[in-house]
């Protein structure tokens, strides 16, 4: 377990992955084909016996919960018995929550648009950061800029035996990689383990709702109380002009021209110009021009109660991977209506009413026709209803 090298004293260990070599600061000299620990004063046998009974403990451990043992942990446990100081440990907490603090301020922008990060992307480095403290916290390894593929496999492992679903883990190494790869631009360190294909995990399609016209129509005629009134119709008119939430959010910025609407989209710096439906005009000018704006948290919550009052609690079959297995429930349709839901049910009626799918991808904003399908998802749907009808099925 040690080792003589350049006159001094190293711990130099087999791992699962790599050797772990740390110097002990102790100089030694050999005796025949080992150590000569004779020489060596009280203190630094206590040092060396310290060092060796908390890498067996930390082997041991990993071997009961049948866990790789990692070179950079290993080392972390060594340094740790010596008393020394891990400096990647305090810069990679402190250069992390700098660049948290920055994307606030708008100090750091997106690298390719420019554009300041979102109150979502922020929230989403802040759990990742939060999930790798826990896991930090509870297996006992330490979070340095020198960490390797291995270390984050089992970290993913980690969080599919917490039951975390397939796509937040996704969401959750993205950020991680997006992270490394940002100090390492900034010079802060030098591991490109952002660049290892074995952590470019795959994403599920998330089971979500379009409403059918007659839904919408019930909901405008809704009676409900001022509260809800306004988010019901901020709701309504974005399910009839296709915009993303924040593209929504800024709709005061723009006027109505005639029967159109022209709107400079946030996310591609695309002008699109969208016809203006009878009811998204009723609702525009009840308000005058000046639409209401919530935040999203507060929209879904309201949208949530209005769709439910509306009658939709019909179940939905939903399948989810969670804890690497894939399940699936009955949910009540209102629980699964957003602010998104609006953009997905304005394309997907918009094709049911027979427009053709490149004259809506101008609104929406998407690049090919096979993407615009996946996000209606209005194959499966629409082949089961054709076939029902079908003497197979009905029996005539």
């Amino acid at each position: 377990m040690f080792v003589l090298s350049n006159g001094y004293i190293y711990f130099s260990h087999y791992c699962d992955d790599a050797r772990a070599r740390v110097s002990t600061g102790i100089k030694g000299v050999k005796d025949k084909e080992s150590i000569n620990m004779s020489v060596l004063k009280k203190s630094e046998e206590l040092t060396l016996a310290r060092i060796k009974d908390a890498a067996l403990k930390f082997e041991e451990s990993k071997r009961i919960a049948q866990e790789p043992v990692i070179k950079t942990d290993m080392e972390a446990i060594v340094k740790k018995s010596l008393g020394k100081v891990i400096k990647n440990t305090g810069d990679i907490k402190s250069d992390f929550f700098q660049m948290l603090a920055d994307m606030r301020s708008g100090n750091m922008l997106k690298p390719k648009t420019k554009d300041r990060f979102s109150d979502a992307s922020i929230t989403g480095y802040d759990q990742m950061y939060r999930y790798l403290t826990d896991y930090c916290t509870e297996k006992g390894v330490v979070l340095t800029y020198n960490i390797n593929t291995s270390w984050i496999l089992q970290f993913i492992s980690w969080l599919t035996q917490k039951d975390f679903s397939k796509n937040t883990i996704s969401t959750v190494v993205g950020n991680i990689k997006t992270f490394f790869k940002y100090m390492h631009k900034a010079g802060k360190h030098a591991n490109r383990i952002f660049e290892d294909d074995q952590l470019i995990l795959s994403r599920e399609e998330a089971d979500t709702i379009a409403l059918t016209v007659q839904e919408i129509e019930t909901l405008y005629r809704l009676d409900l109380p001022p509260i809800e009134d306004a988010p019901r119709d901020v709701f309504i008119f974005a399910c009839w002009v296709g915009l993303r939430k924040k593209d929504l959010r800024a709709i005061n910025k723009y006027k109505l021209r005639g029967k159109v609407f022209d709107v400079l989209t946030h996310k591609t710096g695309a002008k699109v110009i969208i016809p203006v439906h009878w009811m998204a005009k009723e609702i525009y000018e009840k308000y005058d021009g000046k639409m209401p704006v919530f935040d999203t948290n507060s929209l879904n919550y309201h949208i949530k109660k209005i769709c439910k009052k509306a009658g939709m609690t019909s179940p939905e079959l939903v399948a989810m991977t969670t804890g690497g297995i894939k399940k699936a429930e009955y949910v009540e349709r209102y629980k699964l209506a957003s602010i998104h839901t609006a953009r997905r049910s304005f394309a997907t009626n918009a094709y049911k009413a027979g427009i053709k799918s490149i004259d809506i991808m101008k609104i929406t904003g998407h690049k090919t026709e096979s993407a615009f399908m996946k996000y209606i998802r209005i194959d499966k749907e629409e082949n089961a209803q054709n076939l029902a009808e079908h003497p197979f099925f009905t029996g005539d």
